[in-house]
């Protein structure tokens, strides 16, 4: 399954061009072979024509507009097979996903921090210059090798569904989080990677995964691989895990207090002779109404084994059905741990045995909602995705993970968020929790599902934890 991955949010916008001082920004309507398009600049309110207009499927991207050097280039579904940033010496971020790129010159971009080139026919990837290199996502091409020896301060890696037989990450002591699923490694060390919090290997054709080293890690899919032993005896952390589809049976797990985890899986698709034999209480992801083909599955998979979200049955999670107030003030209130001791808020519509009592409790005494004038909550209200970016802001300054500069917004629509949100939305933009959609809007007022709240949920865990 293709997935989109620290930045699952549905979905990026159609191309964006970022400039440092000032945050100028360029974008470009979705095209076809045959239709021309042509950037807009903006900065400081002034607009300007950048640079490319034709049918030709073969970008050049400046070193400078107007003055301003480019920093961020985003040119995302355009069906693009060259994109040449050789002369973008001070490129930070480069989002090329979705196009039919098959190879890439990173050579002269010393400076790239992150990489999004998933989604397209790559065969080779060169990183080897890219010394600064933080993040890299690479899934869903061909590459049968990758490189990355190089990358020492590497914290994030998706190289899921390509051809790799095998991937070292030895000289990368600071990687977080790891996906390498649907690939046919055989072998994975991660012995010299200490500080991996989140480690998605399923599907490959492993015998064996030493977690010794790893003490940090709180999230381990492992499934349909090889396994007939799995030690977590020094994972102390984790709370979520998936080690179904193994060869595993109830001992040859250990050092795992079931009781303990938000989630576990090993039962009943365990390829053991007791299989039938349920090794802890499982919070069951299969819904009938999610389909594995679904850009949301993994996202939903997530949020559920992670114990942020419930089905709205024990066989449903109706991924189109509207998120309300409600619900996602008791999404943070778990992500928070569900902690105790908030009984009622001061909120008149919020009764004190409805389920969400309590998380609204904790939500406004955290000041991460405040309710409206009328001195209501609206629980049961459909919230909008500025709502959303509002109180996952609020979250996350609660929790230190939110400051800084924040760039502008670069959509079409941006005048439409509400005053109170536009912090809130540059924040969840820039991280990647939140996208725009391909037609280059944001529709802030928009309602969200529950499809689309699970996967800005799981990249908001991967920016807070």
């Amino acid at each position: 399954m293709k997935k989109r991955i620290f930045g699952a949010a549905a979905l990026a916008l159609a191309a964006v061009v970022v400039l440092a001082a000032g945050y100028g920004t360029a974008s470009a309507a979705e095209v076809t072979p045959a239709e021309e398009f042509e950037y807009q600049v903006y900065y400081y309110g002034a607009v300007g024509i950048f640079g490319y207009t034709g049918t030709s499927k073969s970008v050049v991207i400046p070193a400078e507009i107007e003055g301003f050097p480019v920093i961020s280039v985003s040119l995302y579904g355009l069906g693009l097979t060259e994109i040449d940033v050789s002369q973008v010496s001070f490129l930070e971020i480069f989002s090329c996903d979705s196009n039919q790129l098959i190879s890439l010159d990173l050579t002269q971009n010393s400076e790239l921090s992150s990489l999004f080139c998933f989604d397209n026919p790559l065969k080779t990837l060169d990183v080897s210059q890219n010394l600064d290199l933080g993040y890299l996502h690479c899934s869903n091409t061909e590459l049968t090798s990758l490189d990355v020896s190089q990358n020492h301060i590497l914290s994030g890696l998706n190289c899921g569904n390509t051809e790799l037989t095998t991937i070292d990450v030895s000289h990368n002591p600071l990687l977080t989080e790891l996906f390498c699923d649907n690939n046919s490694l055989t072998n994975l060390d991660i012995s010299h990677n200490p500080k991996i919090e989140v480690l998605v290997c399923y599907s490959n054709q492993l015998t064996n995964l030493n977690l010794l080293y790893n003490n940090e890690l709180w999230y381990l899919n492992c499934n349909n691989n090889n396994l007939t032993n799995l030690d977590l005896s020094h994972n102390s952390k984790l709370s979520a895990l998936d080690c179904s589809m193994n060869f595993l049976t109830k001992t040859t797990v250990q050092g795992v207090n079931a009781d303990s985890l938000d989630s576990y899986i090993l039962s009943k698709y365990n390829n053991s002779v007791d299989s039938g034999v349920k090794f802890s209480p499982q919070k069951n992801d299969n819904f009938s109404d999610v389909l594995n083909s679904e850009w949301y599955a993994q996202a939903v998979f997530f949020v559920v084994n992670s114990g942020f979200f419930s089905g709205t049955s024990s066989s449903t999670f109706s991924p189109d059905t509207s998120m309300t107030r409600a619900m996602l003030a008791t999404v943070l209130w778990r992500v928070d741990g569900s902690p105790g001791g908030y009984e009622r808020s001061t909120f008149a519509d919020v009764s004190a045995d409805a389920y969400y009592s309590g998380p609204v409790a904790w939500a406004q005494v955290n000041k991460i909602v405040a309710g409206f004038p009328d001195g209501s909550f609206r629980p049961n209200d459909n919230i909008t995705r500025e709502q959303i970016a509002t109180i996952l802001y609020k979250y996350a300054q609660s929790l230190g993970k939110a400051g800084g500069a924040l760039p502008q917004l670069p959509f079409g629509d941006s005048a439409a968020v509400s005053e109170y949100a536009v912090d809130a939305v540059r924040w969840c933009v820039s991280v990647g929790i939140i996208s725009g959609f391909p037609d280059n809007t944001f529709r802030p007022q928009e309602n969200a599902t529950r499809a689309q709240v699970a996967a800005m949920m799981r990249s908001f865990a991967g920016v807070v934890r």
